[in-house]
């Protein structure tokens, strides 16, 4: 097991725990601590502490083997910036009325049932309200997994598993938007030539 499967298993007890003890709230300031942490550190948030993206992980040996591909309308920005509105909106509302809604179990139902048929993508990038604040920050990092032009081949094979669509070929090489990626080393673990690494 490695040490990022560790600490993310961490994390999803104490995020159980926070559930069945009726304070999720407190999870907001691991957000928060993480969201502030990500222009030096990347979306640490994403690939070590969601338990969304914990929960997709282990339920992708249920998912489609051939996953429907992301509708080219849902990737225009104005959906993901929809999106968080709209989950702000109801944030506010429920919480004004009294009756707050666990908005974080309810979207970590929605990504895995997504990531069961659709590209990860779908939710990882494009609708993720927390991704999409987490990518904010995180057009200010130079912290994460990198490309080495000298040694990439070309072969795609890291474009293909990543989970964020964060990976695009410029001139035959694969080159790594920071902002996007996850930290989740998909991309360095089927490296044929050891290209990628965190810097």
């Amino acid at each position: 097991m490695t040490k990022r499967k560790i600490i993310q298993g961490i994390f999803a007890v104490i995020f159980l725990l926070l559930v069945i003890l009726g304070t999720i709230q407190i999870w907001l300031g691991i957000f928060i601590a993480t969201l502030l942490l990500t222009p030096f550190y990347g979306r640490l948030y994403c690939g070590y502490v969601c338990p969304i993206n914990t929960l997709t992980e282990a339920t992708r040996p249920l998912a489609r083997k051939k996953k429907w591909p992301v509708p080219r309308w849902l990737k225009h920005p104005a959906v993901r910036i929809g999106f968080l509105l709209l989950m702000v909106v109801v944030m506010a509302t429920t919480m004004r009325a009294g009756k707050p809604l666990p908005i974080l179990p309810l979207l970590s139902a929605l990504g895995v049932l997504l990531s069961l048929f659709y590209e990860e993508a779908l939710w990882h990038r494009y609708l993720c309200p927390y991704g999409t604040l987490l990518s904010l920050p995180g057009k200010l990092t130079t912290k994460g997994y990198t490309v080495d032009p000298a040694t990439c081949i070309g072969c795609r094979k890291c474009q293909q598993v990543c989970p964020s669509d964060a990976i695009t070929m410029v001139d035959k090489k694969a080159v790594i938007n920071l902002s996007e990626c996850l930290v989740c080393g998909s991309c360095a673990a089927v490296c044929p030539v050891k290209a990628i690494e965190i810097k």
